[in-house]
């Protein structure tokens, strides 16, 4: 009997390590096991058709007010 995910013979987390601190486990039907993948992963492959759902920018919107955002520590590095 398994005692964690990691022990299930459907997990396929390779070498777990500090490399993967914060990644999210997802389900892959296509080869019927468990992964682990990184937040910008999944966020990236969200906008592969180059279009945000409508829901996540009105979101966007409603909870960012650009009159907040300081770039006061911007740094455009040398040229």
């Amino acid at each position: 009997m398994p005692k964690g995910i990691r022990d299930l013979d459907d997990a396929n987390f390779g070498t777990l390590n500090s490399t993967k601190n914060k990644f999210l486990v997802t389900y892959n039907s296509g080869q019927d096991e468990f992964n682990i993948i990184s937040a910008d992963s999944i966020l990236s492959r969200s906008v592969d058709d180059a279009d945000l759902p409508d829901d996540f920018v009105n979101r966007l919107n409603a909870e960012i007010d650009p009159n907040k955002i300081t770039l006061s520590t911007l740094d455009g590095g040398s040229f």
